[in-house]
């Protein structure tokens, strides 16, 4: 989670630090760190902070707990030399 960034703060990114705040409304999501908070997260909880469906959610570290949940696209990446889907 991005809470600061001289860079982004300069183009007028709003930076958060509440990630049930961070992805209401959204879309999709990208995982690109291993920090030991994201591996609690799971799919469904991420559905309920976006509320909106279908998810995407790409899992760049393999951090998520991978459980199929309906109305969520799951890829992870550098599985095997390509993207896993969650079945």
């Amino acid at each position: 989670m991005v809470t600061s960034d001289e860079y982004l703060a300069k183009l007028g990114v709003k930076l958060l630090n509440d990630l049930k705040l961070a992805m209401s409304g959204s879309g999709a999501v990208i995982v690109a760190a291993d920090h030991s908070p994201y591996s609690t997260l799971t799919l469904k909880s991420l559905l309920e902070y976006s509320g909106k469906t279908p998810l995407i959610v790409i899992d760049a570290k393999g951090v998520l707990r991978a459980q199929p949940v309906e109305g969520v696209v799951y890829r992870r990446l550098g599985v095997g030399g390509s993207a896993y889907e969650c079945p």
